[in-house]
C-alpha cells in the first residue's frame, strides 16, 4: 500500500511539473498597474524577486520584477521560463512600463557547471541602468551581459552587451563588448601569454527590452568570435 500510494504522489508531482510547462507567460493578460509588484505573478508563475531602484530619474524606487514558473518537482519550487516585469512607482500603484520574456535565461539552462540548481539570471539598477546577466555551461562556462536605459521615448533601450567565454581547462578567455550608444566593439581574447585586443566600428542598432532575445545575441556573439 505505501509502494502505491508513493508511485501516486511521484505521479502527481510528475503532473503539476508538466502543468507549469503549459502556463506559458501571457503578456496580454498583464494589468496596466497593479497595488504590490507581486500582483504581476500569473497563474503557473511566481515572483523569484523584486530588484528595487530608480529608472527613470524622479527619485523614486521603481521595480524590476523577475518571474518565474512554478515547479513543485524541484527543490527550489520553481523551473522552466522566466520573464521580467517593468514597473514604475506613481501614486501609489506599481505601472508596469515594459516586459521581457525572452531575456533571462530559464531556470534550468546552467547546463553541467550549474547542474540541478537554479541557472543564475542576474538583476540588478545602478544609476538609473537596469543589467542583466545569465551565466551557463560546462568546461567553457558563458556569461552574457545587458544593459538597458529609458530613453526619450519612455522606452528601455539596449545600450550595451558584454559577452565572456572562460574555458575553465585551459584557462583561456574570450571578451566581446558592445557599446550600442557609441557603436563600437571591443574584442579581447587571451589564451597563455598570448593576447589580442581589437575594436572595430559596428553598424547603428536599437534594440528594445520587450525585442530582446538573450539566446539569439548571445548565439550572434558566438558566431563573431568562431566559438559556435
Amino acid at each position: 500500500m505505501k509502494t502505491l500510494i508513493l508511485a501516486f504522489f511521484l505521479l502527481g508531482l510528475l503532473g503539476m511539473s508538466a502543468l507549469a510547462q503549459d502556463d506559458p507567460f501571457d503578456t496580454s493578460k498583464l494589468p496596466a498597474a497593479v497595488d504590490k509588484p507581486e500582483q504581476f505573478a500569473q497563474v503557473g508563475w511566481k515572483v523569484e524577486e523584486v530588484v528595487s531602484g530608480d529608472l527613470n530619474g524622479d527619485g523614486k524606487p521603481d521595480a524590476a520584477i523577475k518571474l518565474a514558473q512554478i515547479d513543485a518537482s524541484k527543490e527550489s519550487g520553481i523551473g522552466g521560463d522566466r520573464a521580467l516585469v517593468i514597473a514604475f512607482s506613481e501614486n501609489g500603484k506599481w505601472k508596469r512600463v515594459a516586459t521581457a520574456t525572452k531575456l533571462l535565461q530559464c531556470v534550468d539552462c546552467g547546463g553541467a557547471f550549474y547542474g540541478v540548481l537554479p541557472a543564475p539570471a542576474e538583476v540588478r539598477i545602478a544609476k538609473g541602468v537596469l543589467e542583466i546577466e545569465n551565466e551557463h555551461g560546462s568546461r567553457n562556462v558563458s556569461r552574457s551581459n545587458f544593459k538597458f536605459r529609458n530613453d526619450a521615448t519612455g522606452r528601455f533601450l539596449l545600450i550595451g552587451y558584454d559577452y565572456v567565454d572562460y574555458d575553465r581547462l585551459d584557462a583561456s578567455n574570450t571578451n566581446e563588448s558592445t557599446n550600442y550608444l557609441t557603436n563600437t566593439r571591443i574584442t579581447k581574447i587571451s589564451k597563455g601569454k598570448r593576447a589580442s585586443n581589437k575594436r572595430s566600428v559596428i553598424k547603428p542598432t536599437k534594440i528594445y527590452i520587450e525585442d530582446a532575445d538573450g539566446d539569439e545575441i548571445e548565439g550572434q556573439a558566438l558566431h563573431r568570435l568562431g566559438l559556435d
